[in-house]
């Protein structure tokens, strides 16, 4: 967002005593410029766009630094302010004094911790959705102690489609494990079709929030993704069509575990990738690092200057596969004759830079240095020419 390093704490906030425009938004202290600032996000594609709005500033005080935030119990926000004329340990111009601020409205003034009853499975659950890490930390491995005994509460939890998304992920990352062990003792057989996935995953995999539908396959890949990758993939078939972007761009990233048989389902998200969609190209890439040749057999024959041919084309500039070189020269040519710009071939959504597919040859040359150097001659005698 702001070009700059700013290697101070993060927070995203949970609470509701700040204005509703922070409202579970990431919240950043930034010490150079004295400010602590949200990160007003909204969805874009398969990824999101972000607006900065100030929550604090030290415009009065420049020996403002904070260097850390959090969210106390009661929804108020803890900011540790290193309080220095300087930014940087090597330039320290106070080494004895620091301030924490608390912010918070007048109506709350107080500070008042709420109280959880950690030992029952109400009170861990009612603490699972805490603003403050701690409280939600404990109220965790108190109800991964209890095990499958915390289960109704969860479900309840889970299928309340008016609690906020987060409390609900909770909720699922907790019942499929429970019920993981619970249905598949151990998990050490070695047919995966004596294994069956959780119902609540299942579930959530089709649930009408695709925050809760991204959630589902993040569970996937922590039950399955090691031991039995093709139940991953079938995890993933079921969303490859998913109306949301960002849901596919989740699956297309988490075809990277996949296994070696993913080039189906990969063309299928990719055949659905959104023109300019710079997320979801870049989750495509990543979820093909592996199988790039089983891609290209799969797509292969692909007609020149059809639409697979130019999406195939532009995904392919991560691929480190010996023919890239070869195949990056041609895009490079192809663009530099301008067959995309007019004519017959004219596609708007080919709007690679010449730069870009040079760096990819860059990148090439350490495990291909004999392709791309003679990829590199054919360009230099063609641009000669």
């Amino acid at each position: 967002m702001t070009g700059a390093g700013s290697p101070t704490g993060m927070q995203v906030y949970e609470g509701d005593l700040l204005p509703s425009i922070f409202h579970g938004q990431p919240l950043h202290c930034d010490a150079g410029p004295n400010v602590v600032r949200g990160y007003i996000t909204q969805p874009e594609g398969a990824g999101y766009k972000a607006e900065i709005v100030n929550l604090l500033e030290g415009s009065k005080n420049r020996w403002f630094r904070p260097s850390d935030v959090a969210v106390a119990p009661d929804g108020s926000l803890i900011v540790a302010d290193w309080y220095d004329p300087g930014v940087g340990g090597h330039g320290m111009g106070d080494v004895t004094r620091g301030r924490l601020f608390r912010v918070t409205t007048k109506a709350a003034e107080k500070f008042q911790v709420p109280s959880f009853k950690l030992d029952t499975v109400e009170g861990a659950v009612a603490a699972l959705k805490s603003p403050n890490e701690e409280a939600r930390y404990l109220a965790w491995k108190k109800l991964e102690e209890i095990g499958s005994e915390a289960e109704p509460e969860l479900h309840k939890l889970f299928h309340d489609t008016k609690s906020a998304p987060q409390h609900r992920a909770r909720a699922l990352w907790l019942l499929a494990a429970h019920e993981w062990e619970r249905i598949n003792p151990g998990a050490d057989k070695p047919n995966p079709h004596d294994l069956t996935l959780p119902e609540c995953l299942t579930k959530a995999l089709t649930d009408t929030d695709p925050n809760i539908r991204i959630t589902a396959i993040r569970v996937a890949r922590r039950l399955v993704q090691q031991a039995h990758p093709e139940m991953l993939r079938d995890a993933i078939a079921k969303v490859v069509r998913d109306s949301s972007p960002a849901v596919r761009r989740e699956a297309a990233i988490a075809l990277r575990f996949g296994g070696e048989y993913i080039a189906p389902i990969w063309n299928a998200l990719a055949n659905r990738n959104e023109v300019g969609d710079r997320w979801d190209i870049a989750a495509l890439r990543i979820g093909a690092a592996k199988n790039w040749k089983s891609i290209w057999m799969l797509q292969s024959p692909v007609k020149a200057y059809s639409p697979a041919y130019v999406r195939l084309s532009e995904l392919s500039l991560s691929s480190d596969l010996s023919q890239t070189p070869k195949m990056l020269v041609n895009f490079l040519d192809e663009l530099s004759r301008g067959v995309w710009k007019a004519g017959d071939h004219k596609n708007e959504a080919v709007k690679v830079a010449p730069l870009t597919i040079l760096r990819s040859l860059q990148l090439l040359s350490y495990k291909h240095p004999a392709e791309v150097s003679a990829a590199a001659l054919t360009i230099f005698l063609k641009a000669d020419a």
